[in-house]
């Protein structure tokens, strides 16, 4: 038809976003964060305390080893002040020149060592057979999580609750 007048039928619509859909995406962001960050917070603070209590149980292990090789006393020395420990008759794994050291405080732990007690004393030792004198409780912290571990000097085992 020759002389008559298409009408477009197609609109042309705005190449941005509305002020109402910018308005829903960031409610949407909003609740996921409000969900998601204390879980995740909640998750680092489990990670830490467990690598931490981890950390504690391998070291006894290593301590009665070294007693056993080298026919000597290994005491494990506890700092509640400054979250640490030391293992005397041990060198550091990274630099043989000092001592053997562990700061609970520091990454990646950022734990609190709240309680050592074995047999009244914080310090754990290990005669030259690598036999503990004392049964033994520590309790760590980080976050809101804590866990407790244990220490039963007859069989040498340290147990994480």
């Amino acid at each position: 038809m020759i002389g008559t007048p298409r009408f477009n039928s197609a609109r042309t619509t705005p190449s941005g976003f509305s002020l109402l859909e910018l308005v829903v995406v960031l409610a949407v962001i909003t609740v996921v964060s409000s969900i998601a960050i204390p879980r995740y917070a909640s998750a680092l603070s489990r990670y830490r305390v467990e690598t931490a209590a981890h950390r504690l149980v391998r070291d006894y292990a290593y301590a009665a080893a070294r007693a056993r090789a080298t026919s000597a006393q290994v005491m494990v020395l506890y700092d509640v002040f400054t979250d640490s420990y030391i293992m005397t008759n041990s060198v550091a794994l990274n630099d043989a020149d000092m001592l053997y050291k562990v700061d609970l405080a520091a990454e990646p732990y950022r734990a609190d060592i709240t309680l050592v007690n074995f047999g009244g004393s914080a310090t754990l030792i290990f005669d030259g057979y690598g036999n503990a004198h004392a049964d033994g409780i520590i309790y760590l912290t980080a976050g809101g999580e804590t866990r407790q571990i244990t220490f039963n000097k007859e069989t040498g085992e340290a147990v994480i609750q």
